[in-house]
């Protein structure tokens, strides 16, 4: 597999860095991430409705009613597996993520070539799913100096490649 971005071959381990930008990496993972909390929530629903009912033994059972109870339970198992397979998906770009930002032993990667700041205000945003302003309170930072960092991250994530920048590699190296 041949990167867009940067011309390396291949990906490191099981990431895959074959994306045209960082920012299209990251917001496939933010993307990842509200695809499960849908889902899930669409299973809780369905788990919502089942269960014991009530039922007077005077009714007549009405036409309009679907007679197969079981319908919603094999909703709610097809949605389950949607909800794993989701999860997946996100848990490795998850990965793919905290690889670019922080490298394979957490001692490289983005941090180490913009300050651990930036690399936490991508993590917060893309992986957490936190807003801009949340990741300002929680960084307790302007939020203007969230944007610029936030720029500064990807655009030295697109200058040096994903794969340079996973490894720690800067200019010099690129």
């Amino acid at each position: 597999m041949v990167s867009t971005a940067n011309g390396i071959k291949g990906t490191s381990d099981n990431y895959d860095l074959a994306y045209s930008s960082s920012k299209e990496l990251f917001t496939a993972c933010l993307e990842a991430r509200e695809r499960w909390f849908q889902t899930r929530e669409r299973v809780n629903a369905y788990k919502l409705t089942e269960g014991a009912k009530t039922q007077k033994f005077n009714e007549s059972v009405s036409s309009t009613k679907d007679p197969d109870t079981m319908r919603t339970v094999d909703i709610r198992l097809m949605l389950e597996e949607d909800e794993k397979r989701a999860a997946n998906a996100y848990d490795k770009l998850k990965e793919t993520c905290e690889y670019v930002l922080y490298g394979k032993n957490g001692d490289s990667g983005l941090s180490s070539l913009v300050g651990e700041d930036a690399a936490n205000i991508i993590k917060f945003h893309y992986i957490h799913g936190m807003t801009y302003e949340q990741t300002a309170s929680v960084l307790c930072m302007s939020i203007a100096s969230i944007f610029k960092y936030a720029r500064i991250a990807c655009e030295t994530c697109d200058t040096y490649g994903l794969q340079h920048v996973a490894a720690g590699q800067g200019i010099a190296n690129a």
